[in-house]
C-alpha cells in the first residue's frame, strides 16, 4: 500500500519530451499571467486598488507576460484564449495595448507648475528627436523603442496647455498598441516603419506649432 502511495506521489511529464514539457510549462506561466491580470483589471475597475499598486502591480505582470511568451514560438494571445475558452477581455486588452490603464490614460499625473512647462516642452521635444533618430540607428524592435515610447507618453501626460487639437499623444498610444502584442525582438514591417516615422515627422511639425 505503501509502494502505491508512492507511486502515486511522483510528478507524471506531459510528454516524455524535454521540450514539450517546457512549452507546456510556459504555457500554463502564461495562463496565470493573464488570469492574474484579469482580477487586476476588474479591482481598478471597482476602485478596490490605489493608482500606485495598480500600476506597479501591472507593470509587473506585462513584464512577466512579455518575458514568457519568449519562450513559446508563433504564441498568439487570440488563439490562446480561444483554445482554453476563458474570460479575460480587459486583460487581453491590456496586454494589447502594452501598458497599465493609468498611464494610458493620463490619471493621477502630478502635473508641473506654470514655471516647469518650458523644461517639460524642452525634453518633449528632445525626446521626440531621439526617437525619430532610433528608428534609424536602432531598427524598430519593440525592447528599443517601445520604452521610449513609453518615455513619450509619460512627458506628454503632464503638459497641460496642449490645445485639443494636438492629437500627438494619439499618435503614441496607437504605435504603443501597436507594439503591446509582439515579442521583445519583433520589429516592425517595412510598411509599418515607413508609417511610423511618417507619424513622428508629423507629430513633430504639430508639437511645435501647439507650443
Amino acid at each position: 500500500m505503501a509502494s502505491g502511495g508512492a507511486q502515486l506521489l511522483q510528478e507524471v511529464a506531459l510528454d516524455d519530451d524535454y521540450r514539450e514539457q517546457e512549452k507546456y510549462d510556459n504555457l500554463a506561466d502564461i495562463f496565470a499571467i493573464i488570469r492574474t491580470l484579469q482580477f487586476l483589471e476588474t479591482a481598478f475597475t471597482r476602485d478596490t486598488i490605489s493608482n500606485a499598486d495598480y500600476e506597479r502591480e501591472c507593470d509587473k505582470l506585462l513584464l512577466n507576460y512579455e518575458t514568457a511568451i519568449r519562450n513559446c514560438e508563433d504564441f498568439n494571445i487570440d488563439e490562446f484564449v480561444q483554445t482554453y475558452q476563458f474570460a479575460c477581455a480587459q486583460a487581453k486588452y491590456r496586454i494589447k495595448c502594452g501598458m497599465n490603464a493609468v498611464r494610458e490614460t493620463g490619471l493621477g499625473v502630478q502635473h508641473d507648475s506654470g514655471a516647469t512647462k518650458a523644461k517639460i516642452a524642452t525634453e518633449c521635444t528632445e525626446k521626440l528627436l531621439t526617437l525619430i533618430d532610433a528608428i534609424e540607428l536602432l531598427g524598430t524592435a519593440k525592447e528599443e523603442l517601445k520604452p521610449k515610447l513609453t518615455e513619450l507618453l509619460d512627458i506628454h501626460n503632464k503638459m497641460t496647455n496642449l490645445p485639443p487639437s494636438y492629437k500627438g499623444r494619439d499618435t503614441l498610444l496607437k504605435w504603443l498598441a501597436k507594439y503591446g502584442p509582439m515579442g521583445a525582438l519583433d520589429e516592425l514591417s517595412d510598411t509599418d516603419k515607413a508609417e511610423f516615422e511618417m507619424d513622428l515627422q508629423e507629430q513633430y511639425q504639430e508639437f511645435k506649432k501647439a507650443l
